[in-house]
């Protein structure tokens, strides 16, 4: 692809992957009511958005979310 003609398939589906991401993590905050909890889902919800690198435990949570998404997303 020659440069300045958009963005790769690839970097599309990542933007779309972390933008469902970001969404589900937003849900989530609508429905959890455990302090602690919450602050955890909205540090790791702005680490996403700023695309700040995730510590081990942060990549974790991340993927299994991710998982539970897809699995969702395969179903519709």
């Amino acid at each position: 692809m020659e440069q300045g003609q958009g963005i790769t398939l690839d970097e599309e589906w990542n933007t779309k992957q972390k933008s469902i991401l970001i969404n589900f993590l937003e849900s989530l905050l609508d429905e959890i009511q455990d302090e602690g909890n919450r602050m955890f889902i909205h540090s790791l919800q702005e680490k996403l958005k700023k695309g700040e690198t995730l510590n081990i435990f942060d990549q974790f949570i991340k993927n299994e979310v991710s998982y539970l998404v897809e699995e969702v997303l395969a179903k519709k």
